[in-house]
């Protein structure tokens, strides 16, 4: 079996510019989606609290996730992002084993 990883990184918008995370989103996501290992990349919010966001990369794997990680391409640049990561979780981002395949289930 192939173990992918995902990416996950906490994000928060400031109170008075609910709408920031996600207009940084809309910049972020058409480049990054191209970067070599990602297989997808989504925003989330949580549910109940409209300033939290979850962004998630499913990656090839945690190797592949490491070596942008350490690349130049993600040392050198400064996401639109950054700025919102949520300061109240340290660290701000966790990395998982995805261990069982997506199932779809049955109607």
């Amino acid at each position: 079996m192939t173990v992918t990883a995902r990416l996950v990184v906490h994000h928060r918008a400031p109170a008075q510019d609910p709408g920031a995370v996600e207009r940084a989103y809309a910049l972020f996501e058409p480049e990054f989606r191209t970067t070599p290992g990602v297989l997808r990349v989504q925003l989330l919010r949580l549910a109940g609290d409209p300033l939290a966001y979850a962004v998630v990369t499913d990656w090839q794997g945690a190797d592949a996730y490491e070596a942008w990680r350490q690349g130049p391409a993600h040392q050198r640049r400064k996401t639109p992002l950054r700025p919102y990561q949520d300061p109240r979780r340290k660290p701000c981002y966790e990395l998982y084993e995805v261990l069982s395949p997506d199932a779809a289930l049955a109607p």
